[in-house]
């Protein structure tokens, strides 16, 4: 994730103007523009120091702005991620590991969201996607995840430290390139990528070979994503997995909001965004909704910006087989601007009535009776876990080690005309060539197109409806539903082939 780039981002495509308001509506935020000395100042390059100066700039004037998401932020090519919103979308859950646990107690702990934020979509946009790996194996008594793959041997001094960990000394490190598995096969990262993840190069990777057919014994996971509303900005999301441990399902609706505090940027879910829907059909469509914490861009005056996680994440198992209805409180520690962020999570799961899921909202709230499980760690480190009663805490999952696995994308030449990564491949390809003339008048391009668009629906009374997803209903409950053109581009991704080399 890029801290400064998400934050540089929010809102960067979106306008009032580009779609028609009501006569009763309250006029448009005004544009965000940056004086021509601003603009002027580092234009020239790339600069770390310059990049925050800009982005400084723009924020000071949106002190007072509610939300983010209403104003039309005119950016510096600059200041943009060479990567689209649809290409980073997949939330990273350890989704994968679900329906390999035997219990919901057991399935409601691996999930905790985290978020990232490229720069913006245009409407109709959509994004295809699949990854091919082995079934993840768990330890016999604890019930934990143990990854064998895609695994960071030798995580950097900001991953340790992220960890509250201490760094590895240098005999510790030439061990571990000894004893570990190969990741040689691991695409090589661009240094933006690295840079903003703190992610050794193990773990960070944007060239993939495209993979066959998950071939038997192996998981093929498919994603597909599409921008359904561009004012405002929201898009729908569907992901299954289908392996012999059995199948998953997750779906939502993305909408976030944004706003400036003087000292942070908080990033928070849009009131369409109702959290993550994971069912598993083997179990009855047992299923799981997880809601999104607020995010913060923090270390801005001091010129250093980094991400952290705070308030709360609800995730509500709705009845499977056995009949049991649990509930997961996950509380993320509120950071000191002053001090170094610590990132820690604690929660507890617990047994709920029909019809009161809600009732509590904090951790303390929970009656002592109702409790089945306890979990306390580092969101970027350790989390471990004990069951009510249990004097000993077992390990959980641990994020150090886990690098991200590639994902496989069709060839550019066999893509659709709104397929993400050719709808911004001009800007893509200025940005990377460090180009940022050619990418500001790539990027308005795109941007004009749009307005011409919403202008022609406009005069001719025509509503847009999404490809791959049915529109919402009267009763919004935040699960998309596909079109029969979702579901077969669905399955078009498990039988996908792809022959030559596709980046990831």
């Amino acid at each position: 994730m890029a801290p400064p780039a998400a934050a540089a981002n929010l809102g960067s495509n979106l306008s009032p103007h580009d779609l028609p308001r009501p006569a009763s509506a309250p006029p448009p935020e005004p544009e965000v523009e940056l004086t021509p000395e601003e603009l002027a100042a580092d234009q020239a390059g790339d600069s770390e120091s310059g990049k925050f100066r800009q982005l400084f700039g723009i924020l000071k004037k949106c002190l007072n702005v509610a939300n983010l998401n209403e104003v039309r932020i005119s950016l510096p090519a600059n200041l943009l991620e060479p990567i689209v919103t649809k290409d980073l979308k997949f939330v990273k859950h350890k989704v994968g590991t679900a329906p390999l646990v035997s219990s919901p107690s057991h399935r409601l702990t691996p999930l905790s969201p985290q978020i990232a934020k490229p720069y913006n979509s245009v409407l109709g946009e959509h994004f295809h996607s699949h990854w091919d790996v082995d079934p993840v194996s768990l330890h016999p008594t604890t019930l934990a995840p143990e990854p064998t793959v895609y695994l960071d041997t030798s995580p950097t001094p900001e991953v340790l430290s992220n960890a509250g960990r201490p760094p590895l000394s240098s005999s510790s490190r030439k061990l571990a390139t000894t004893l570990a598995p190969s990741t040689s096969s691991l695409p090589n990262p661009t240094s933006s990528s690295a840079s903003s993840s703190g992610a050794s190069a193990a773990t960070v990777e944007t060239q993939a070979t495209s993979l066959f057919p998950a071939g038997e014994g192996q998981t093929r996971t498919v994603f597909l994503n599409e921008q359904t509303s561009h004012h405002p900005p929201i898009s729908f999301f569907a992901l299954e997995a289908r392996g012999p441990k059995g199948t998953v399902r997750a779906t939502g609706a993305d909408q976030v909001g944004a706003k400036f505090t003087g000292t942070t940027v908080k990033v928070f879910p849009g009131e369409r965004n109702k959290g993550i829907f994971v069912t598993l059909p083997d179990r009855e469509n047992e299923e799981y909704q997880i809601t999104h914490p607020t995010a913060n861009v923090a270390g801005l005056l001091r010129g250093s910006p980094y991400a952290t996680i705070c308030e709360h994440s609800y995730i509500t198992c709705r009845p499977g087989p056995d009949g049991k209805r649990l509930r997961c409180i996950l509380a993320y520690t509120e950071e000191s601007w002053l001090m170094k962020s610590k990132f820690l999570v604690e929660g507890v799961i617990y047994t709920y009535e029909e019809g009161q899921e809600s009732t509590y909202t904090k951790i303390k709230h929970v009656p002592t009776a109702a409790i089945v499980a306890t979990l306390s760690g580092c969101w970027r480190g350790e989390i471990r876990w004990k069951r009510a009663g249990a004097k000993d805490w077992t390990q959980l999952l641990d994020m150090v080690p886990l690098a991200v696995v590639p994902k496989t994308v069709a060839p550019l030449e066999v893509q659709h005309d709104l397929e993400t990564r050719k709808v911004w491949s001009a800007v893509t390809t200025a940005l990377l060539a460090k180009d940022w003339n050619a990418a500001s008048k790539a990027k308005q391009i795109l941007e004009q197109a749009q307005r011409v668009k919403a202008e022609e629906r406009k005069k001719s009374g025509v509503a847009y409806y999404p490809l791959h997803f049915e529109p919402e209903g009267e009763e919004w409950d935040g699960r998309p539903v596909l079109t029969d053109a979702g579901r077969a581009a669905i399955e078009k991704e498990f039988k996908a082939r792809y022959d030559g080399p596709t980046s990831a």
